[in-house]
């Protein structure tokens, strides 16, 4: 697993350098996916929260609702 992790960092650095001419390390290809990631998980959470609030609580409604 660790050669294709290393690979995959290095191909980023590689695409970061050409981009924008910015020699970039590890931490810095590692710290950009957390962001990435913890943006998309809070955004599927406020999803599904908003999701959750708008569900019909009341059996008899739920019933209704889909009949």
């Amino acid at each position: 697993m660790i050669m294709p992790d290393q690979l995959f960092l290095n191909e980023e650095k590689i695409v970061f350098y050409e981009q924008g001419k910015i020699w970039i390390i590890t931490r810095d290809v590692i710290q950009t996916l957390k962001s990435v990631t913890e943006f998309v998980k809070r955004r599927i959470e406020d999803l599904l929260d908003y999701i959750l609030t708008r569900q019909l609580t009341d059996k008899r409604l739920i019933k209704k609702h889909y009949y």
